[in-house]
């Protein structure tokens, strides 16, 4: 059987926005896969305590999000990382609490916590590679250019902690879109299906949000500044 690896922000055979290189010929990350076993392992447990999360569900028949897990490398240090997009009262979905029962890999941690949240630019300015060198973001439109996506959090945090600008090695991504009930919102339609469990509420996503392909080229590029052409 044929494994499907999704992606996201495009192809290694685009020419990305940052370099203006084909991203296959210079590019450490010439493309951000979805991860199968990240979805089975890592999204998956987080979903079962999601729908199990008695505070969350009481009266939400007609809520979503997008959630993300991310795992990385740089340096010699392992980076999982876990954020949602939105959240009930602004605050993330996802706490410590469905972090829980994860047996793929030890030390998963929250991207954002209502303490500390992740800034998404407003504006073409103030992003950040996951080189942490900081970027322009030019070539996207500015509507809805600073939306809270979980892949672009799990990508600013992962250039946050990147502060010595090392490169990132071995770097998957995976997203699921979360339904509360059955009443699903016309713009998720179009990721809306049935999860590994058959349950209706509930997708594996086939790809980023329109946003998120047009942002994340631009945070995976990881060519140094002096060979950036004109």
């Amino acid at each position: 059987m044929t494994v499907i690896n999704l992606r996201h922000g495009g192809h290694a055979s685009d020419t990305c926005p940052r370099c203006h290189r084909v991203r296959s010929k210079l590019h450490g990350i010439p493309e951000l896969t979805d991860s199968p076993e990240l979805r089975e392992k890592v999204i998956g447990p987080i979903w079962t305590n999601l729908k199990t999360d008695r505070d969350l569900l009481d009266g939400r028949d007609r809520d979503w999000f997008m959630m993300g897990v991310l795992e990385a490398k740089i340096g010699n240090k392992e980076h999982l990382l876990v954020a949602s997009s939105g959240g009930p009262n602004n605050l993330p979905w996802i706490t410590g609490k469905h972090l829980k029962g994860i047996a793929y890999k030890r030390g998963w941690t929250l991207a954002e916590t209502p303490e500390s949240r992740i800034a998404v630019p407003a504006t073409q300015n103030g992003w950040r590679t996951v080189m942490g060198m900081d970027v322009q973001l030019a070539g996207v439109p500015v509507q809805n250019i600073g939306q809270p996506c979980a892949a672009v959090k799990l990508l600013l945090k992962l250039a946050e902690l990147n502060t010595a600008h090392e490169k990132v090695r071995d770097l998957h991504i995976s997203e699921q879109v979360v339904v509360y009930g059955d009443r699903i919102p016309p713009n998720m339609r179009q990721y809306h299906g049935k999860g590994a469990d058959g349950s209706p509420s509930s997708t594996w996503t086939a790809h980023s949000c329109a946003q998120c392909e047009a942002r994340i080229p631009y945070l995976i590029c990881d060519v140094p500044a002096n060979q950036i052409l004109a």
